[in-house]
């Protein structure tokens, strides 16, 4: 293997991109008009090709052929042209970088179209790098178009939102990442579980770069590790011990919860990808709760035994999202068994203090 996965199969046009139909039919409108805003936001999750997409976006409109596969000299030098400029907000947050990266606005550009700047992390930018990036916004040339690029959307001014036109980038569904993986392992000629792939796609949570990643990780590590290991890094059978803990949690079941999370904590485990899949499930348990209330959905049978439960299960699924924010941060056993203790505590305290209003009411 020459080159990593996620370098080797990053998408180099708009039309091997994978997912994201709602950015890709933005692009497809503004080119057949062959009109295109000023001033963009690419935001949403990480992983998801919001940095890749300003790429594409940008090569294909700075080409003075005007062509989305084109091998003309603009084309093939992109990565050297002068016209096309991306920053990491990260590094140069203060408004003195921002006004040195911008010193050279006001002039046309050489080779291309357009003059791009692209701006990584934009909401890593501080308050008075914004209030200058404002001024730029609002004097921009015909010939500049200015992309910001985010995974937190919420610490972008109000002011810089209203003057971009904005792209929500998605998470990639999980079949079309599966069928993916699939269809390179295959170019590869590399052979890996079913179970394993597909365990990947799930994992990734919406990321292609994500799932290339643990691809690479993985065709690392084969020939030094057995597919048991590797199971266990990837928790394969972590769906078995989410739906216990969901169900000893929710049935205030603390000796069987105990039991389960000491056979947990004397295996290696992948301890994110168990919350993930409660968060799954949990997710799952909800809409079967509203459906069965609404007739929106078919869930399975099996759900049946949550519809007597008084739990609040949109408090379950707050602390979970809280306890994978911390687990992320701090991968280590005790960690996630002490989240889970906090969760099943939390639950059953909420639920004995809704059980005693109950009773103290006069009938």
């Amino acid at each position: 293997m020459k080159d990593f996965l996620y370098k080797k199969y990053r998408p180099k046009n708009i039309l091997n991109f994978i997912g994201q139909k709602v950015a890709k039919s933005f692009f497809f409108f503004f080119y057949k008009k062959k009109k295109f805003p000023s001033s963009y936001i690419f935001y949403g999750s990480k992983g998801t090709g919001k940095t890749t997409f300003s790429r594409i976006f940008s090569k294909s409109i700075m080409c003075k052929k005007k062509k989305i596969l084109c091998k003309c000299k603009t084309c093939i030098n992109f990565n050297k042209n002068d016209d096309f400029n991306e920053i990491d907000a990260a590094s140069n947050r203060r408004v003195e970088d921002i006004s040195v990266i911008f010193e050279n606005i006001k002039y046309r550009p050489i080779y291309s179209n357009y003059k791009i700047y692209v701006l990584d992390e934009v909401h890593m930018l501080s308050k008075h790098a914004f209030n200058y990036m404002l001024n730029i916004l609002e004097n921009l040339p015909n010939y500049i178009k200015i992309i910001l690029v985010t995974s937190n959307i919420d610490k972008i001014p109000e002011t810089i939102l209203s003057r971009c036109f904005k792209i929500f980038f998605k998470k990639i569904n999980k079949k079309e990442i599966y069928l993916f993986l699939k269809k390179i392992l295959k170019k590869e000629n590399v052979l890996l579980k079913k179970n394993l792939v597909k365990e990947i796609a799930f994992c990734s949570n919406g990321s292609m770069r994500d799932a290339l990643v643990q691809i690479d990780y993985i065709l690392t590590l084969k020939n030094f590790l057995s597919f048991k290991d590797i199971k266990k890094n990837f928790g394969l059978n972590d769906s078995i011990y989410s739906c216990k803990i969901i169900k000893y949690i929710v049935f205030n079941n603390e000796k069987k919860l105990f039991s389960l999370l000491k056979t947990i904590f004397n295996n290696e485990n992948n301890f994110k990808n168990i919350y993930i899949r409660i968060l799954d499930k949990i997710n799952k348990i909800i809409l079967y709760l509203f459906s069965k209330k609404y007739n929106i959905i078919n869930f399975d049978k099996k759900f049946k035994i949550f519809n007597s439960v008084k739990i609040d299960f949109f408090l379950f699924r707050k602390l979970l999202i809280k306890e994978i924010k911390n687990i992320s941060v701090i991968p280590y056993k005790e960690n996630f068994l002490s989240g889970i203790i906090k969760i099943f505590n939390h639950i059953n305290i909420q639920n004995r203090i809704r059980t005693d209003k109950l009773l103290s009411r006069k009938f």
